[in-house]
């Protein structure tokens, strides 16, 4: 007997199991409206504009390109190679002492020279060895 009153439970159960969502359904989801912050805009008569000075200015000068040739020095860096051999290609950098170290030549002084006249320095001391 006890076990038939549990099947007949279960058996409405099963029954009424699809009416138990249609509540949920019909309410959807319910939610408080946003609520928007409110503020006030001051009135443009009232804001007070200050002149401001600029005091980064650039001098006009800067902006010239440079009359005088480029000098190297310590720390400049050089790619070098002898032309028709690209094994010779290397990079190198002017020493804190002004030399530069290229191939089997002894240090060269480079220091304050133009590009050029350190071309013709490297040149002269190839041609020398």
């Amino acid at each position: 007997m006890v076990f038939g009153y549990l099947t007949t439970i279960a058996d409405r159960f099963k029954r009424s199991a699809w009416v138990l969502p249609i509540p949920f359904l019909l309410t959807g989801c319910q939610h408080p409206r946003a609520q928007l912050a409110t503020f006030s805009v001051p009135a443009t008569n009232s804001v007070q504009f200050s002149q401001v000075t600029l005091t980064n200015r650039i001098d006009p000068t800067w902006l010239q390109p440079p009359t005088d040739a480029f000098m190297l020095g310590p720390g400049d860096k050089l790619e070098l190679e002898i032309l028709g051999d690209p094994t010779s290609k290397t990079t190198t950098v002017v020493g804190p002492d002004g030399k530069i170290y290229f191939n089997l030549l002894p240090g060269i002084d480079v220091w304050g020279l133009t590009l050029d006249q350190a071309r013709a320095k490297i040149q002269s001391g190839l041609a020398n060895t």
